[in-house]
């Protein structure tokens, strides 16, 4: 037994100095290229954005050995650090036609040059400081993204759909594909974690996709992060080259270390599997509650219910031949005439969920509105909460 006791000890004397040889890495390493992809946990990471369309329900996956976007429905690319390709701009102008979204984030476009072109779209960069989005967008119009952004582009073409704009300067634009469509935004701070929940950029992010075709497999929206081009090509930063010298010996012993420790102490690694069924579409509780959570630090749960309103309009639009852009009065007329036994109903809880809007509704209001709203979709018989 005590033969054993300090065996491990040795070990774990080796894995702190292996320890310290990381944390040597990671000090030089920090100075190179930040990790902006899903996975990354930083400021300029999009690990947040990741987990959170998670929670709502979306199926989400990501891009890393290679760019093949696969049975997807959205693809998201934020801060590319190598060049989008030929035949990759060739491969998502593709995929936006057969229906697919495509939403690119960046402020500098020579990592996007194929994809402007076959957009037709220009940029020019400049410095703001906050971005209004568009009225028509699900939100307030005088809700703004992009606060403290500074360096974004602007863009400008003859097919653009303005989405978000600083004055006359389009931030954040749509270009229709066929069936699909590519939207471009000029920061990629909108995605990181570091300003995620910042102003409206969340509610704004979650109402492009929202804009996606139902898909027709018949479950949540496949997005894809695309992580493939947030490796960071050899630029000349040393990042790299830190890998390939005496400081890769250490991580190599530590890491035997570890695999040593874990089979002298009968240790394992990984964790527990989750019990929730990831192919479940969030109940309409769900949903909601974990959009409220976002809004929780601006107590800002009005805009949970002004979204989920016009979702309401916009789902039950779309399974009775609605046009959902009316407003309230106009669209429950004419949902008598298409579909006299809906109205009532949908008319009762959009005029709850307005006046919740106008309000400070509390976290059990909405989930109220949920369930009612829950049930309302079993009577019309077919879910909206998709």
């Amino acid at each position: 037994m005590i033969g054993k006791a300090r065996a491990q000890w040795r070990i774990l004397t080796i894995i702190a100095v292996s320890m310290l040889l990381l944390m040597a890495i990671q000090a030089v390493a920090g100075t190179g290229t930040p990790d902006t992809s899903s996975r990354g946990k930083g400021n300029s990471g999009t690990q947040a954005l990741y987990e959170w369309l998670s929670a709502l329900g979306y199926d989400t996956r990501r891009m890393e050995s290679g760019f093949t976007i696969g049975d997807a429905d959205v693809v998201i690319i934020n801060d590319p650090q190598q060049r989008i390709t030929f035949d990759e701009t060739t491969e998502l102008v593709n995929f936006a036609r057969r229906g697919g979204e495509v939403i690119v984030a960046t402020n500098i476009e020579q990592t996007i040059p194929s994809l402007m072109a076959a957009l037709e779209v220009t940029a020019q960069e400049d410095s703001v400081q906050s971005v209004r989005i568009a009225g028509d967008q699900g939100g307030d119009p005088e809700a703004k993204i992009l606060e403290g952004s500074g360096q974004v582009l602007v863009w400008d073409g003859p097919r653009t759909t303005r989405l978000a704009s600083a004055g006359l300067r389009d931030i954040a634009v749509a270009v229709d594909l066929g069936a699909g469509r590519v939207v471009l935004l000029g920061s990629p701070s909108i995605m990181r974690n570091a300003f995620l929940r910042e102003g409206a950029n969340a509610p704004f992010l979650l109402h492009q996709i929202e804009q996606l075709s139902p898909p027709t497999h018949g479950g949540p929206a496949r997005i894809a992060f695309d992580d493939y081009h947030n490796q960071a090509a050899g630029d000349g930063s040393g990042t790299a080259e830190i890998f390939t010298g005496p400081l890769l010996l250490g991580m190599i012993v530590g890491i035997f270390a570890l695999v040593a420790f874990l089979l002298a102490s009968g240790r394992h690694l990984g964790r527990p599997r989750s019990t929730r069924d990831e192919g479940l579409v969030p109940s309409a509780a769900e949903y909601v509650l974990a959009v409220s959570q976002l809004f929780e630090r601006s107590s800002d749960r009005g805009s949970v219910a002004k979204r989920y309103a016009d979702d309401l309009k916009r789902r039950v639009g779309r399974l009775t031949s609605v046009d959902p852009r009316l407003d309230d009065e106009a669209f429950i007329a004419a949902l008598q005439i298409n579909d006299p036994v809906a109205a009532g109903p949908t008319a009762a809880w959009l005029a709850r969920a307005r006046s919740l809007a106008a309000g400070k509704p509390s976290e059990s209001d909405l989930v109220a509105l949920a369930k009612a709203v829950a049930d309302l979709e079993g009577a019309i018989g077919s879910p909206l909460a998709q």
